[in-house]
């Protein structure tokens, strides 16, 4: 089958890669801002043969602004357009849609019940990756999945914005940051199961590759 990548403003990438080896068969992807629910393959039944890599949702906040040419003080904006769009593509829904008083649509259930649901979802997906740490997702990838890696996986890292106080980040914490964390603790603890380490893909889980991991 071919892989299908779900692309919610850059803050996750879903696909369900049963016969994929290597992230060169997902690059480019068809963006499909569809429905987490709706996609046909994607299933109760079938989290397991879903890939995701997940991007820290304010870095994608200020890659929007900056793509818009909007200033900090935009952030407000962005973060209720965006900042739940990963929670509402999983639980099944659209993303960006709102209730409204201008809350994130969720499908009839509380911030508390979609947290909850929406991270029980990630702990089934078959793998889940993290979009700052490309390298080691691509590296962990093939740790667990198998084939060789290819220089040319290494070209979907993204650039990280400086978190600094002018885009008033302290009192910004979107919906889809529980998402992102739970995603991080899952990659986190997948690193260590799977002994994948920058020194370790550099030697010998990613040897082709090895110059990204200098």
């Amino acid at each position: 089958c071919m892989p299908l990548w779900m692309h919610p403003a850059v803050s996750a990438d879903f696909a369900t890669p049963s016969q994929i080896s290597s992230f060169d068969e997902l690059w480019p992807f068809p963006l499909v801002n569809e429905p987490f629910g709706n996609i046909e393959a994607v299933t109760e039944d079938n989290l397991a043969k879903v890939v995701a890599i997940f991007r820290d949702p304010r870095q994608r906040a200020i890659s929007q602004i900056k793509a818009m040419g909007s200033e900090p003080a935009d952030l407000p904006a962005a973060a209720r357009l965006y900042g739940a769009c990963m929670t509402q593509l999983i639980l099944g829904g659209a993303c960006s849609r709102t209730e409204e008083d201008g809350s994130p649509l969720l499908l009839n259930l509380t911030r508390e019940e979609a947290v909850e649901a929406v991270a029980g979802r990630i702990r089934r997906f078959g793998f889940v990756g993290v979009a700052e740490e490309w390298e080691l997702s691509v590296c962990l990838f093939h740790r667990m999945f198998g084939g060789k890696c290819s220089p040319v996986e290494f070209r979907g890292s993204l650039d990280t914005h400086d978190d600094d106080a002018r885009y008033g980040f302290d009192d910004f914490t979107p919906l889809d940051h529980n998402a992102y964390i739970t995603a991080r603790q899952i990659f986190g603890a997948n690193l260590q199961r799977y002994g994948v380490t920058k020194e370790a893909c550099r030697r010998h889980l990613c040897p082709e590759a090895a110059r990204f991991f200098e």
